[in-house]
C-alpha cells in the first residue's frame, strides 16, 4: 500500500491502519456518517483510489483531505 499523503510504500504488512512515515490514517473511507459503509461498528473501506463513494454519492476521506490532487 502507498501512503497517499508521503509517498511511502514499504509497510510492515497489508492490515496497518498508519502509515509509519507519516502517520496518517491509511484507510479511505466514506464521509456521509449516513451511508451504510458507515452503519455498523465496523466501517466499510473504500478502495484507496476510490474519490467518491460508490453507495451514496459522498465524497472519499482520501478525497476531502486533498491527497488526489498531490498527483
Amino acid at each position: 500500500m502507498k501512503c497517499p499523503n508521503c509517498g511511502f510504500e514499504d509497510h510492515l504488512d497489508e492490515e496497518v491502519k498508519f502509515c509509519q512515515e507519516c502517520g496518517i490514517y491509511l484507510i479511505n473511507n466514506c464521509s456521509n456518517d449516513q451511508c451504510e459503509t458507515n452503519n455498523n461498528d465496523e466501517k466499510f473501506s473504500l478502495p484507496n483510489n476510490a474519490k467518491f463513494c460508490p453507495y451514496c454519492g459522498s465524497i472519499s476521506t482520501f478525497n476531502e483531505e486533498g491527497y488526489f490532487n498531490k498527483e
